[in-house]
């Protein structure tokens, strides 16, 4: 979390001469809970030699915490509030600070464009009217932040044309089977990895970490 603030404050400070708004931000980031993303995880599978990763692994998270404040704000009566006012604000003003952020620390910048479109890709997917409880919101994010990032990233950086949003529903599924702890069955999860990973092994062994080790 600190070179995601370390970030935020750079580009924060290239923008804004204003120490109030840079402390404001730093403070906002600080309060939230972290999140608990595989993201780094996933990505030193598929792409362990990859440059920037901590540049990457820092947007992701910033990603992944606006993301979940604006989840958890779509399942809340609206309150016009200065504090709702504010949060929405500190909301987008997160996200947005990922773009320049990833342009200016990713050295290879036909890759950075095309990890933002990834990015923005999943953005606006994500933000469709939501459905379902903070437990479903939860393993949507999980797919995007702890599978689908990290994946595409590697589909670009080889190569492959391929989408995995039509995974989501069901990666959702198994995720919320996998946290309850029941219905699990180790043969269909089995089934499930090799369905999802497209062919692809180290997408595979992704899986295999995501549902045996890490959840």
């Amino acid at each position: 979390m600190q070179k995601a603030i370390e970030l935020v404050t750079t580009e924060l400070r290239s923008t804004h001469n204003s120490e109030v708004i840079e402390r404001w931000y730093i403070s906002y980031l600080k309060e939230k809970e972290h999140p608990k993303s595989m993201f780094r995880d996933v990505l030193s599978i598929t792409m362990p030699d990859i440059e920037s990763s901590d540049v990457l692994e820092s947007t992701a998270m910033l990603f992944e915490m606006s993301q979940k404040a604006a989840d958890e704000m779509s399942l809340k009566d609206v309150d016009h509030s200065y504090e709702y006012s504010m949060e929405v604000i500190s909301i987008f003003t997160v996200y947005n600070l990922i773009f320049p952020i990833i342009e200016k620390h990713v050295k290879d910048k036909t890759l950075g464009s095309r990890i933002l479109g990834i990015y923005n890709d999943a953005s606006m997917h994500m933000n469709r009217p939501r459905k379902g409880s903070l437990e479903v919101l939860e393993g949507r994010r999980r797919f995007f932040f702890d599978l689908y990032i990290p994946v595409m990233i590697y589909f670009i950086c080889t190569g492959r044309n391929y989408d995995m949003k039509d995974k989501e529903e069901e990666f959702v599924r198994m995720y919320l089977v996998k946290r309850k702890g029941s219905e699990w069955n180790g043969a269909c999860m089995d089934q499930f990895c090799k369905k999802m990973s497209c062919g692809e092994e180290k997408v595979h062994e992704a899986l295999e970490f995501l549902f045996y080790k890490a959840y």
